[in-house]
């Protein structure tokens, strides 16, 4: 599978001895959006500051399972996921609110099959994904967030949005 390599990769890259200077993980849950069909999805990400404004974030997201009725009785269940690598850039509001924002790309993947055949898809991508969101500190180490975030994906010459409000928790080493 494609996507494990990238994930590999990733890892290795996020984790090297360069990354470790200000190292953090998070985790969010949330909804998302395609089209006017939506599922719950959730994210795991680790990254490291650059500096107080700015960071490198490495993402895994769970974009949600989907149930569709293709017509004829039969139901296609599709399931969606995804790593995407992200600047980040934030700006402090207060001591403990920041506002941030964060632009990359995402290696997304859609695994489909129809219920009572024996036909399955894999189709994958790449794709710009861009967000917002603000952050409040609980503790030194630990903060509260509320994020949205977009994947601009182009599937078979269609363009759609993949749009996604979540809640989270970063914690910081």
């Amino acid at each position: 599978m494609k996507l494990k390599n990238i994930y590999l990769t990733a890892a290795l890259t996020l984790f090297s001895s360069s990354a470790l200077a200000n190292p953090y993980i998070s985790a969010n849950i949330g909804n998302t959006d395609f089209e006017g069909v939506s599922s719950s999805s959730f994210s795991f990400a680790g990254g490291y500051k650059l500096n107080e404004q700015f960071a490198f974030e490495i993402t895994y997201k769970d974009l949600g399972s989907f149930n569709e009725d293709a017509g004829n009785g039969v139901d296609v269940d599709i399931d969606v996921d995804g790593l995407g690598a992200y600047f980040v850039g934030k700006m402090p509001v207060t001591d403990k609110v920041d506002f941030f924002g964060k632009i990359g790309m995402v290696a997304w993947e859609i695994e489909g099959s129809a219920q009572g055949t024996p036909v399955s898809v894999v189709i994958d991508g790449t794709d710009l994904s861009y967000g917002l969101g603000a952050s409040y500190a609980i503790s030194d180490n630990t903060s509260l967030k509320f994020e949205m975030d977009r994947i601009s994906a182009e599937l078979e010459g269609e363009s759609g949005n993949v749009d996604t409000l979540s809640v989270g928790i970063s914690f910081s080493f």
